[in-house]
């Protein structure tokens, strides 16, 4: 398939781009639960004049897993014993789904809303893992696809992968058996006999080292190796986007990302860092008084989360518009350290000199804010998150310490 591939079809989508070998980049297209369940059918001319489609069948029901050369979750024909899956169904299908999955006996799976991003009318089940194999359906009805096959798989997950069966050391593959297992007898790695380590994965001594290495039972085997990397690479802004700001025009002042680094906007100070909050909670809190950033949540890209650049190391995240909050659901959040408020460096037993100024001029536009959101949220009632006495009485000193200073500096 060529690198750009131009398509049309249902749901008007946009230039196909290639992200690497065998995959184009994700492509978010409106109304995507209807499409779900009627299908996708995309056609577009290929470079040596043929014609190339890609299509989808429209089912109410998707079963997806990892994948070995992506990082996340793609579709696949049946749950896999062993590992773990995302399923996505409609929310009329759920009962049968959730009974479906429980007689696998795997662990009992978080139900996901479209309050986290599932489309409108469908419902996701993430970690399901199951462990029993069940036969299928003799009519072959489409709940097959939560009935596992007693199939034995060797899965290497995780690590760095350079290539398709090489990983970078000092960054090797978790080793796992997918399926009935108890029909693999001895596993073993390179010749010696594997053994179960704490994080559930098969291990010998040398398994990560450098070289060729060859996993063999009964049922299967499967090879990998273990390589040094061959380059070193300069990070660049590989693809920069909006955060929904009518100011972001130019690139200079997006975000970008290059592999799994974000990096901040070329336009602000070079000493900032990605940090990842909810959008119920967008004000950040530091231990100084006027370190304080709110994070715009993007209008234009329906999320539970935002992101923002702080020159400094966020203790809080408070909820804004608290006047239009119900304290019962809003708390104040422990996202940094339990660093405790730096009281030197804004003195609050000093009034200002000569005529009375106004608060905001006395207590600079930073500190300002900071006080106002901290008592606004003290004066809500609002409790810190997690609840633990030490966490409490931080935050109570926080308040303390806004308090003292928006009343000195009146």
């Amino acid at each position: 398939m060529p690198v750009e591939f131009a398509v049309e079809g249902t749901g008007n989508p946009l230039e196909l781009l290639e992200l690497q070998d065998e995959w184009y980049e994700d492509v978010v297209l409106p109304d995507i639960g209807h499409l779900l369940m009627q299908g996708v059918e995309w056609a577009g001319a290929l470079p040596g004049g043929g014609v190339g489609r890609l299509s989808l069948s429209g089912r109410g029901l998707y079963v997806l897993t990892r994948h070995t050369d992506l990082s996340g979750f793609v579709s696949t024909v049946r749950l896999i014993l062993g590992e773990e899956h995302v399923v996505l169904c409609l929310a009329e299908l759920l009962p049968d789904v959730r009974a479906a999955i429980a007689l696998t006996e795997g662990p009992e799976p978080d139900v996901v809303h479209s309050d986290k991003g599932i489309p409108v009318g469908w419902v996701g089940l993430r970690g399901v893992r199951p462990r029993k194999p069940i036969t299928p359906s003799p009519a072959g009805d489409m709940l097959d696809a939560l009935r596992p096959l007693p199939d034995v798989e060797i899965a290497l997950n995780g690590g760095i992968r350079i290539d398709r069966q090489s990983w970078l050391r000092g960054f090797p593959p978790a080793i796992h058996v997918l399926g009935d297992t108890s029909t693999i007898g001895a596993l073993t790695i390179d010749g010696q006999e594997a053994q179960l380590s704490l994080n559930g994965a098969y291990v010998v001594p040398g398994w990560d080292s450098a070289g060729e290495h060859t996993i063999w039972c009964v049922s299967t085997s499967r090879t990998y190796a273990i390589r040094s990397g061959a380059e070193e690479w300069a990070d660049w802004d590989a693809y920069a986007w909006s955060l929904g700001e009518p100011s972001a025009r130019d690139t200079h002042s997006r975000p970008a990302i290059c592999g799994v680094l974000v990096r901040a906007p070329k336009a602000v100070q070079s000493d900032t860092r990605p940090t990842i909050v909810a959008v119920s909670n967008p004000v950040l809190i530091g231990a100084k008084p006027g370190e304080i950033e709110v994070c715009v949540p993007r209008k234009d890209v329906p999320s539970g989360s935002c992101v923002a650049f702080p020159t400094f190391e966020p203790v809080w995240a408070i909820p804004a518009s608290l006047r239009r909050r119900d304290k019962r659901g809003a708390r104040v959040i422990l996202i940094g350290p339990q660093r405790p408020v730096e009281t030197e460096t804004h003195p609050a037993n000093k009034r200002p000199k000569g005529r009375r100024m106004s608060r905001r001029r006395a207590l600079g536009l930073g500190t300002y804010a900071w006080c106002r959101s901290i008592l606004a949220a003290g004066r809500k009632g609002l409790q810190p998150d997690p609840r633990h006495r030490d966490i409490e009485n931080l935050w109570k000193t926080y308040k303390r310490f806004a308090k003292v200073l928006w009343g000195n500096r009146r």
